[in-house]
């Protein structure tokens, strides 16, 4: 058995069904670890999870929190674990019953990914969700040649990682975003274009942009109402990236869009796209590099106990473009 027995924490017994207690830590296997929480955000993805509607293959009871920050305090046997001892690691809580939205979490050596030392425990805390979808993102207009996209949800912290790392990519971004106020801030962080959705004249500026630039993507978060009508504005042949769904759980989409203008809608999820060894490397290094650099910034709007989980789930969800949410380790 594992020297450690216990974490606590916030725990899921059951979709919407919240407790502050303990889930047991089981014997750690020759290539597992555990981590010493220091901090954990507070993600859309988590939120679905609270709700028992994200694919992370939990079992119930179990901790909540997709992704966190710490230091490995015990490890198994094998290589790849005891490589990880003592190092401080942004890593995924990938067990049946172990989260990160505790003191202690029990998870494979291969979802830890060693920090520099120039990475704090904060920002290594959000190191992996949001700037490893926009590597994930930016391969992808790589391969296919992408010279310009479309990204609704620009103003959060995924949107302004990608403001920062698309010119690296020759790649234009057709920003957009849900509040008057949110241009101004998109555009002080660098983004050349943005668009405010509730603009009255907003379907018509976006016509405009795509006839100028001619974007062959769109990466989308939103859905709904929105995300329908840029669908059906985009150019013949586009793909829509569906990662998302903020504003609504379908698309209103076209059959000649289909038919007609070769239009694609296809799924985005981080799991998938990193799934490749090789690409999944590709994306975290270059995750890493440009966290150290600099270039990936989370600002953090809030940190909280796990023990004020109820209180830091309401204040995320009415300000989830002020920055993140942290939960952290008070015995850290």
């Amino acid at each position: 058995m594992s020297a450690i027995k216990e974490s606590t924490g916030v725990v899921i017994n059951g979709p919407n069904d919240l407790a502050h207690s303990t889930i047991a830590i089981g014997k750690v296997g020759d290539d597992e670890v555990i981590v010493k929480v220091h901090s954990a955000p507070v993600n859309p993805a988590d939120l679905m999870l609270l709700q028992g509607a994200y694919p992370a293959g939990k079992s119930h009871p179990c901790t909540a929190g997709l992704e966190g920050s710490g230091v490995v305090v015990e490890a198994g046997a094998g290589a790849a674990a005891q490589a990880l001892m003592g190092k401080r690691v942004a890593f995924f809580g990938s067990l049946p019953t172990q989260g990160t939205w505790g003191d202690f979490c029990h998870t494979s050596a291969t979802t830890c990914f060693p920090l520099l030392d120039s990475i704090d425990f904060e920002q290594g805390a959000c190191a992996l969700i949001n700037p490893l979808t926009v590597e994930a993102m930016m391969i992808e207009c790589d391969e296919k040649g992408y010279k310009a996209v479309v990204h609704s949800g620009a103003s959060s912290q995924l949107g302004r990682m990608m403001v920062k790392i698309a010119p690296k990519h020759n790649v234009t971004v057709i920003n957009l975003v849900r509040r008057e106020e949110n241009v101004k801030m998109l555009k002080e962080a660098g983004a050349q274009i943005v668009v405010d959705t509730t603009a009255a004249d907003w379907e018509a500026t976006l016509d405009a942009l795509i006839a100028e630039h001619k974007p062959q993507a769109f990466f989308d978060c939103v859905c709904g109402e929105v995300g329908s009508k840029v669908l059906a504005a985009l150019p013949p042949k586009a793909t829509t990236y569906t990662y998302g769904a903020l504003g609504g759980f379908s698309y209103n989409v076209g059959v000649g869009d289909l038919i007609f203008k070769d239009k694609h809608v296809r799924g985005f999820w981080l799991n998938n796209q990193i799934a490749d060894p090789a690409r999944g490397a590709a994306a975290a290094t270059a995750m890493m590099t440009h966290l150290a650099a600099g270039v990936y910034k989370t600002e953090v709007a809030k940190r909280f106990k796990t023990s004020e989980f109820a209180e830091a789930l309401e204040f995320y969800k009415g300000n989830m473009t002020a920055g993140k949410v942290l939960f952290q380790n008070a015995n850290f």
